[in-house]
């Protein structure tokens, strides 16, 4: 997804069309700006690249009669028949530095994009695809790029929009004019990536909800700082595992079982330990099992980040830190405050606890409802889509709550909290609709 957005990005494109003769062209002559794209991408010591422009950028450049027919289009063929003529001007007037060292590209054409099929099978386009790769010695450390293309020969107005991939976290952008045709790429140091990665963790897991309301569901289960250690401890190394086997390709999950597993964890977790209470209750079990799964949730944010195509051991490593970090800045807090209302009467911390569980289970069945919809079902259809999730909740607390075991007064005591929280969350999405 990353690379596809990164080498779309500022281009305006009309959409795609593969139809008949019929009318092709106003869809093939859209030019509303003189522009390519180019994606450059690192990983390890290989430098790879994805040039995209446009068939009218190319007909422009006046020393070349690419139309042999005469039919006023640019075929495929025709360009492919001709790219040895072509391939100069891509080769001199688009070059990298890589370490001191020039690099002309040698580009060969990947393919085109928006065409269309006229008569007798001729297929023109609208963008064509070009890529090259380098392999170099050792990782790049110093990248720039410097583009003439088009610029002396064609359109002085033309643009070109870079994206970097695998530098660090996310796409570099940048464009290249008339007036400013050099760029250079940040290639970030081991501690400028760690540094990078740890941001990105901890601020992943402070913007979580769901991984908030797990460790909450967790603490439920708590009773003293070394049953706090311990869950968090389980919780670490289960987590930290499925990221690290996700995110170097060894081991994956779907995102439509990782997500409602997560919102699911939060609602089990938190009965479990409800009907166990917390003085029974190992919270370093269920932080290790659902901590596998919350592992493959935190590779699908880093994947959505982007690794670094060179030293990925430092960024996993911050990644890890900056969740760990993020918990902590949020565990410890809380389980501070817990510590302190401990200490009230109890018939003023009574209350403070009842309405802090009614929030938790109100958002952890909110979770799974939402977590169906979004990614297996939809509810009622003649349902209002605020409320679409409510069935899938009130199955959710039906089906908990008629799990046997435990004592039945604790099971009473959950059955109550867990109706009361999905009233709390229908007046929820009662207010949203009507809001």
């Amino acid at each position: 997804m990353l690379r596809a957005c990164a080498l779309l990005v500022a281009a305006a494109a009309a959409p795609a069309h593969d139809g008949a003769a019929d009318g092709p062209r106003a869809a093939l002559t859209v030019h509303p700006s003189a522009a390519s794209q180019m994606l450059v991408e690192i990983d390890g010591s290989t430098l790879s690249l994805r040039l995209r422009f446009q068939a009218l950028t190319l007909e422009e450049v006046p020393r070349f009669a690419l139309d042999q027919d005469g039919d006023g289009w640019i075929s495929e063929a025709e360009l492919r028949a001709q790219w040895p003529s072509v391939a100069p001007l891509f080769r001199e007037d688009l070059s990298l530095v890589v370490d001191g060292e020039t690099w002309q590209p040698d580009w060969r054409i990947e393919g085109f994009e928006s065409t269309a099929e006229l008569a007798g099978g001729v297929r023109v386009w609208q963008y064509a695809v070009l890529v090259a790769e380098r392999e170099f010695a050792t990782t790049p450390r110093e990248v720039s790029v410097h583009s003439d293309l088009f610029l002396e020969d064609g359109n002085p107005e033309h643009l070109l929009h870079i994206s970097a991939l695998g530098f660090g976290a996310g796409a570099q952008q940048s464009v290249l004019t008339g007036a400013v045709r050099s760029v250079r790429v940040d290639v970030p140091s081991e501690g400028g990536i760690l540094g990078a990665y740890i941001h990105l963790g901890f601020v992943h897991v402070l913007e979580g909800w769901d991984h908030l309301a797990f460790l909450l569901a967790l603490l439920v289960g708590v009773r003293g700082w070394a049953t706090l250690l311990a869950a968090v401890t389980a919780f670490t190394l289960a987590h930290s595992l499925t990221l690290a086997l996700s995110a170097l390709g060894v081991l994956a999950l779907p995102p439509g079982l990782v997500e409602p597993g997560i919102a699911l964890s939060v609602l089990v977790v938190l009965v479990w330990h409800l009907r166990q209470g917390a003085a029974s209750a190992r919270p370093w079990i269920p932080a290790f099992v659902f901590g596998l799964l919350h592992g493959f949730g935190f590779a699908g944010v880093l994947g959505d980040a982007g690794m670094p195509g060179f030293d990925r051991g430092w960024a996993l490593a911050g990644f890890n830190l900056g969740v760990e970090g993020g918990q902590l800045a949020f565990v410890l807090p809380v389980a501070a405050a817990i510590a302190l209302c401990a200490r009230l009467p109890e018939a003023r911390r009574l209350p403070l606890a009842h309405i802090a569980l009614l929030a938790l289970a109100a958002f952890a069945l909110h979770l799974v409802g939402g977590a169906v919809v979004s990614w297996w079902t939809k509810g009622p259809a003649f349902l209002p889509e605020p409320l679409q999730a409510l069935p899938w909740a009130a199955l959710a607390a039906l089906l908990l709550a008629a799990v046997p075991g435990g004592d039945p007064q604790r099971r009473a005591a959950t059955r109550s909290l867990l109706t009361q929280g999905w009233l709390l969350a229908a007046c929820f999405g009662v207010g949203a609709t009507l809001g």
